[in-house]
């Protein structure tokens, strides 16, 4: 069960520096 918790708090926080990186980005091409 923990485990399970563990890896979707790691994809919630993968998928927030996704997010980030793509705001990077669309500044950069700017």
């Amino acid at each position: 069960m923990n485990a399970i918790k563990r890896i979707e708090a790691l994809s919630e926080n993968d998928r927030q520096t996704l997010k980030e990186n793509l705001e990077k980005e669309k500044n950069n091409k700017l």
